[in-house]
């Protein structure tokens, strides 16, 4: 970093930042680094990911039934994420950086049936809430920690 600063740079190119602050996913469309849907499934772990930015965007996302963003860095679900991916049926973020899961989150999944969040910094005197959110979203989920 030293280095960098000491040649005039003041910031780090967009693309070696991201490599330590984490990256959104309309980072990885911008930069053709999306990997190919497969069957139904999307496989986005391992990416860095800090935020969903992009997530409606991905071409053919809308045919995703199960999507993978486990090991990233996502701490927070905005409200409407997921929303227009009507054929999501499973969403596994273990190991992200996640501890509670608001309101609106997974609203408009009519075929959501499975989280997976083992591995999330979620507190267990905090589960009854985060469930109470996520099944006014999605009631038929089941949720494994």
């Amino acid at each position: 970093l030293y280095y960098l600063s000491f040649k005039g740079h003041q910031s780090l190119p967009h693309w070696l930042s991201s490599k330590f602050l984490g990256v959104s996913i309309q980072d990885l469309i911008d930069y053709d680094m999306l990997p190919e849907i497969s069957n139904g499934y999307l496989d986005l772990s391992h990416k860095n990911i800090n935020n969903l930015d992009g997530l409606n965007r991905i071409p053919g996302m809308q045919h995703v039934e199960i999507i993978s963003l486990e090991n990233n860095l996502i701490s927070s679900i905005p409200p409407g994420a997921f929303s227009g991916l009507d054929n999501l049926e499973a969403i596994a973020l273990g190991n992200n950086r996640l501890d509670m899961i608001n309101p609106g989150a997974f609203s408009g999944l009519t075929h959501f049936n499975e989280l997976e969040l083992q591995g999330n910094p979620i507190k267990f005197s905090d589960r009854a809430l985060l469930e109470s959110n996520v099944k006014a979203d999605a009631p038929q989920v089941q949720i494994r920690y």
